[in-house]
């Protein structure tokens, strides 16, 4: 720290601790912590009643988002999304085990380099109502995956495609 150094008391935890004076001198510097400034700021705030919307039970919090009572509520609606996601064929992180059970180790699709495991790529987004079937789906390896999302690369065949070919 440059300049004059006063110390100061903490506004939360009372606790002295060392601030610059141009600091103090311009309103600044009022807690020793992160910790203490958001401890400070939540503690004005007012209680809101919800009901949990998992098992229905009331609780108050100061979080105008909260949506659980509890974490086991929030991870039990997380588990039951997840759930219904996998009955869909939507669940993502299990459909490149799927394509490597199927299909074994695959080449890329642009170049042929085979070196280590290539990438799944999405034709369109699954952000933007893509999804994981084999017509949306291309195999890339790092460097043509990251030309595909520069635009600097033209997705060709898909893994509909390749499937239809062997």
């Amino acid at each position: 720290m440059s300049g004059k150094q006063i110390n100061v008391n903490c506004l939360y935890c009372k606790k002295e601790f060392t601030a610059r004076l141009y600091d103090v001198n311009r309103g600044l510097s009022k807690f020793c912590s992160r910790s203490c400034s958001a401890s400070y700021s939540n503690e004005n705030r007012k209680l809101i009643e919800k009901n949990c919307e998992v098992c229905g039970k009331a609780f108050k919090t100061k979080c105008s988002h909260a949506s659980y009572c509890s974490r086991s509520c929030g991870n039990r609606k997380s588990k039951v999304r997840i759930k219904a996601a996998r009955l869909e064929g939507k669940y993502r992180y299990h459909i490149s085990a799927a394509i490597y059970k199927e299909f074994g180790d695959l080449k890329c699709f642009y170049c042929g380099w085979k070196k280590d495991k290539c990438d799944i790529h999405h034709i369109v987004p699954r952000a933007k109502g893509g999804t994981d079937e084999y017509n949306n789906l291309t195999i890339a390896c790092p460097n043509c995956h990251r030309l595909i999302h520069k635009g600097k690369l033209k997705v060709g065949l898909t893994l509909e495609d390749y499937k239809d070919e062997i």
